[in-house]
Order: C-alpha cells, then structure tokens, then sequence
C-alpha cells in the first residue's frame, strides 16, 4: 500500500496514511467515487459513554443520519445551543472528545464521531486500517473484539445510540450513558 501525502487525489485508496505538513494525521477509510473528498480515522480514541446524565430524556433529533457524522455533530451543536445552561459539552462526552479532538496543527471541530455507516466502512477495512495504523509511531489500532460508538441515535427510542461491533460487523444500539470505543473522523475536501 502507498503512503500518500496530503495535497492530491491521484492514488488515494482505503488504508493510505494521510499527511499534513509532513504529518501523519489519519488514515484514509472512504474515498469519494469522484475523487472530490476523502475521509479518515484519527491515529487514537478513548473510551466513553455519549451522556453522562442518565435521569433525563435527551432529544437529539438533529442526531439521526446514518452517512455523516458531521451532521450529527452539528445537530449535537445546535442542542447545545437550544439548552444553553442546562446542558454543556461534557455532559456528552463522545461528541465532546471528538469536537476537540486536535491532531497536530489542526483546529477543533474538523473531527467528529462517525455516522453509522462510516463506523461500517470503517469495519469493513478494519485489517487494511490497523495495517496502515501500524506503520504510524504512537497511533493506536482499532479495537477487533470491541465496539464503536457511532454519532447516529436511535429515532425510536430516547437516549439510544447506535454502535457497531468490531468483531462482528454487527450494528446496534445502547443507553447513551454506557461507555465504548470513540473514534474521531474527519472529512478532507480534495476539490480545491
């Protein structure tokens, strides 16, 4: 597999390891059929629960897409927003992680948790991802007998989310307040 460095679409394929200024930064888990944009995993994750306050019913209707994760975030964002002073950011602590998460030279809120069938792709190349995660000094694999939490909640029940598990490839969901695996993403725009 080539090492591909930032700053062109010619050659971008599951499992290169993404540059920025000479830095590895991600490696790449989808590549747009028209080569207009790639995305890729960040080189760590932590261990969390989505929210931290189990007595109250949250409504994340702004957190149901299934393909991007950027729009959850930004449904997550815009209920921050509608309950200024009730809720913060820490009380979501996968969302929260993944917003701030910075890799170098980066800003926050590039990042965010995958949408359910980013976290399946992701799945999908999990030995072409942890080979590529491999080659990277200080990168954390993905954990095989672990599961993801995904950005997308369950519609039809409050405070669900769904999550996959790596082991399996299976897709499901659990109280928010339960903790698993948060991996950040990010979306790069190559049609400049």
């Amino acid at each position: 597999m080539a090492t591909i460095r930032g700053g062109g679409t010619d050659g971008y394929a599951v499992g290169d390891v993404y540059y920025k200024e000479d830095t590895p930064i991600g490696v790449v888990f989808e590549v747009a059929e028209d080569n207009n944009y790639i995305k890729i995993v960040a080189l760590e994750e932590q261990f969390l629960a989505h929210a931290v306050d189990s007595g109250t019913a949250v409504d994340f209707t702004g957190t149901f897409d299934e393909n991007d994760g950027m729009v959850n975030l930004e449904g997550w964002d815009d209920f921050l927003t509608e309950n200024y002073g009730y809720y913060t950011s820490t009380d979501f602590p996968a969302f929260n992680y993944c917003a701030n998460y910075r890799g170098e030279n980066q800003e926050s809120y590039e990042w965010y948790v995958p949408a359910k069938n980013e976290m399946s792709k992701i799945r999908q190349n999990l030995g072409t991802i942890n080979n590529a995660l491999g080659t990277i000094t200080e990168s954390i694999a993905l954990q095989t007998s672990y599961s993801y939490w995904t950005s997308t909640f369950d519609s039809s029940a409050t405070n669900k989310a769904y999550y996959v598990a790596m082991l399996s490839g299976n897709v499901s969901t659990a109280n928010a307040t339960t903790s698993c695996y948060v991996r950040p993403v990010r979306k790069i725009d190559l049609s400049n």
